[in-house]
């Protein structure tokens, strides 16, 4: 145990103060106003989403978005709603892993829907890493019963989570991709001749710290080649993290975002790193809402991971960010609580970025356990 320590900001803790009561109240009320939106798109099995292939990753988002206002799950008598649809979900989550660990699956999923198998394999490591990384927020908020089951469903996709990641050290892999997690299956499902990448590779390592905050061994050879892969991606010379190594025009306010919280959550102190990332988050506001700064980003994807890191971080950065941040999701909340789809993957719905907005929103809350600083 003991294998991945958070750090904590190189600059002063968040000033909360800057913040005024208003704008609290406001966010606190939009934060309602989208978690009653996301309760009246909750089907009948307790999942989430539009796409039977993303609807597990989708379905955790959600329901981390409500324990992220303090939501917790419970069936009993008398619970609230949120807590109720919780439970449902968190069945639904249970009930998706398939023999090997793998955490997203539903046996019907690839014939009943026409999916091909390389959108299966691209999509399949997200699910399991932010289904894996629910399951670990969850476990400690759970009764007995479920907590057992939630363990034996952890355990079983922690050892898949390192079988992925031993397909990516052996001797054949370049030495560029290894320690890193990609899509799942044979290398020939990989777009670009890559084995790994930051996207999937930060939703895994968020996993690995959940999990090991709630007590599961996490030995510390898989944090450490992980976090390897992660600094591969970083550019000095332009202060990002790219999508993979070598290929800094793939860089996004997201992957920025994704690759110094990994720094965070695996306890790299990098002075520098941190410095050059907190320059480039107030260098790139998100007062365009839904606006991409290049074709590759996601806005959404991006705010929720600049938000982390920028709370990380604390002192101006944050003071810098929070603020005209959340006015501008603020000013842009739908009437009906959800917020727009995401403009590049609009497929995807409203429920997606509804999520994404409220986890962005709420760091600040320190409820959520991979928030805390």
């Amino acid at each position: 145990m003991g294998a991945l320590h958070a750090v904590k900001g190189l600059e002063d803790p968040p000033n909360f103060s800057v913040v005024p009561d208003t704008q609290w109240r406001a966010i606190e009320h939009s934060v309602d106003r989208g978690i009653a939106y996301m309760l009246g798109q909750q089907h009948r099995n307790g999942s989430y989403g539009i796409g039977e292939l993303e609807k597990p990753a989708v379905t955790s988002l959600v329901c981390m978005a409500m324990i992220s206002r303090g939501h917790l799950p419970s069936d009993a008598k008398g619970a609230s709603d949120e807590s109720k649809a919780i439970i449902q979900s968190l069945d639904y989550v249970l009930s998706c892993q398939r023999g090997d660990g793998l955490l997203g699956y539903s046996p019907q999923t690839l014939s009943s829907h026409n999916y091909t198998a390389f959108n299966f394999s691209k999509f399949m490591n997200y699910n399991h890493a932010i289904c894996g990384l629910f399951l670990t927020e969850v476990y400690g908020m759970t009764d007995p019963k479920r907590a057992a089951r939630i363990e034996v469903a952890v355990d079983r996709a922690l050892s898949f989570t390192r079988r992925e990641q031993k397909r990516r050290i052996a001797p054949e892999v370049e030495a560029r991709d290894r320690g890193g997690w990609r899509y799942i299956g044979e290398p020939d499902f990989n777009i670009d001749n890559f084995y790994s990448d930051l996207s999937v590779t930060s939703w895994v390592i968020m996993f690995l710290r959940s999990a090991e905050n709630a007590g599961f061994d996490v030995p510390h050879q898989w944090a450490k080649q992980g976090l390897a892969y992660v600094l591969r991606c970083y550019n000095p010379s332009s202060g990002t993290f790219g999508y993979a190594p070598g290929h800094p025009h793939m860089a996004t306010r997201g992957l920025l975002g994704a690759g110094a919280l990994c720094l965070f959550l695996t306890g790299h102190k990098d002075v520098e790193m941190e410095q050059r990332t907190a320059m480039r988050i107030k260098d790139h506001p998100f007062d365009r809402y839904n606006y991409q700064t290049n074709k590759r980003e996601h806005y959404h994807y991006s705010a929720y991971y600049i938000s982390q890191a920028a709370m990380q971080i604390g002192g101006s950065t944050w003071e810098h960010f929070y603020p005209p941040f959340a006015d501008t999701f603020l000013h842009h909340q739908n009437p009906d609580g959800s917020w727009a789809a995401e403009s590049k993957r609009p497929d995807l719905g409203q429920v997606y970025p509804t999520a994404l907005s409220i986890l962005a929103l709420t760091p600040p809350y320190q409820l959520l356990p991979i928030y805390q600083r």
